[in-house]
């Protein structure tokens, strides 16, 4: 993968305080990330379902996919709701985001909203995080 225009972002206060908050919160749970990811992803999904429908347009089945990496230690939740663009993947930092950081160092996301282009996030514990376009997309 290319990747051009990073874009690193920090947060501010607010949201280093909501994450140390959620560990405290979370962390007797820390599978409570697994659902957060698939409410996500589910979420995107209903919105997908819902643009189609209201537009009339046919779609293909919509589908939710978890792929562990038991080599590699990694989790991918795939799926092909709506998508976000650069600006929901910097607005968006919720629940999802910060459950994961109980059990991963780096989170990944890349997403596409209809044709403004793929942009991957990659954010870590510590609430900094890259946004960037992938122009192989």
């Amino acid at each position: 993968i290319t990747m051009v225009n990073v874009e690193t972002l920090v947060s501010d206060g607010d949201m280093t305080k909501m994450f140390n908050l959620m560990k405290k919160t979370f962390y007797s749970n820390k599978e409570i990330f697994l659902r957060e990811l698939i409410n996500n992803a589910f979420n995107a999904l209903n919105k997908t379902r819902f643009e189609r429908h209201t537009n009339n347009i046919l779609h293909d089945d919509l589908f939710i996919r978890l792929v562990p990496h038991k080599e590699n230690k990694t989790l991918l939740v795939i799926d092909n709701g709506i998508g976000m663009n650069k600006d929901d993947l910097i607005d968006n930092l919720g629940i999802g985001l910060y459950s994961s950081f109980l059990v991963a160092q780096k989170v990944i996301i890349t997403s596409k909203y209809n044709d403004l282009g793929q942009y991957i996030s990659e954010s870590q514990p510590d609430v900094s995080f890259n946004v960037t376009k992938d122009i192989n997309a």
